[in-house]
C-alpha cells in the first residue's frame, strides 16, 4: 500500500482524546448490553431468547451505516456526520433507558446502531486525517486500543449497573459521555 504524505489537519493528540470518547462508549454499551439481558427479559416478561432483536437489530443498521459512512462524510463533511452519530448515540440511548416495550428497545437500538457506524468509521477517518504518515499506525493503533478496553470494561461494567442500579442506567449512562464526546469533538477537531 503506498500512503501520500499529506498535510496533517489539526492536533493528532487533541484529535485521538476527541474522537476515542465517542469510540469508547459505544464499546462499553454494545459489551454491557449483552449482560443485562436477561434482567430485561424478567423485566418485560419474556425469554432471553425473545430479546435477541436488542442485539440484532443494533449489530445490523451499525453494519450498514459503517458501510455508507466514509462515502456520506467524504459528501456531507466527516465532522458534521461524527456529531451526528454521536448525537444520535446519545438521544437513543435515553430512549432505551425510557422504554417500557421490547419494540420500543428494539427500535431504538436501530438507530443507536446508526450513531455507533457512524461513530466508528467518522472517528477513524477524522484522526487519520489529523495525523503525518509517520504517525498514523500508532494513532489508529491507540484508538483501536480504546476502544477495545472498552469492550473489555463493559461486560464488567454492565454486570454491575444491572445488578445495582438497574439495566436502564447502562443507557442513561450513555447520554453524558456522549455529551461529552460531543463537545470533544466540536472543540477539538477539524474536519
Amino acid at each position: 500500500m503506498i500512503y501520500i504524505e499529506h498535510e496533517p489537519q489539526g492536533n493528532s493528540w487533541k484529535t485521538l482524546i476527541a474522537v476515542s470518547i465517542g469510540v469508547f462508549v459505544v464499546n462499553v454499551d454494545y459489551w454491557s448490553v449483552s449482560v443485562a439481558l436477561p434482567e430485561m427479559a424478567k423485566e418485560f416478561d419474556v425469554t432471553t431468547i425473545a430479546l435477541d432483536w436488542v442485539l440484532s437489530a443494533y449489530i445490523i443498521s451499525f453494519c450498514a451505516s459503517v458501510a455508507v459512512a466514509g462515502r456520506l462524510g467524504g459528501l456531507f463533511g466527516s465532522k458534521k456526520l461524527l456529531l451526528l452519530g454521536i448525537a444520535l448515540f446519545g438521544a437513543f440511548s435515553l430512549w432505551v433507558g425510557l422504554s417500557d416495550s421490547v419494540g420500543m428497545i428494539v427500535a431504538a437500538r436501530i438507530a443507536l446502531g446508526l450513531g455507533g457506524g457512524l461513530i466508528f468509521d467518522l472517528a477513524t477517518a477524522i484522526l487519520s486525517n489529523a495525523c503525518s504518515v509517520s504517525e498514523l499506525t500508532k494513532m489508529l493503533g491507540l484508538l483501536t486500543g480504546i476502544g477495545a478496553l472498552g469492550g473489555a470494561i463493559g461486560p464488567v461494567l454492565g454486570g454491575l449497573i444491572t445488578e445495582t442500579i438497574g439495566w436502564q442506567w447502562i443507557f442513561y449512562l450513555n447520554v453524558p459521555v456522549t455529551v461529552l464526546a460531543f463537545l470533544a469533538v466540536k472543540w477539538g477537531t477539524v474536519e
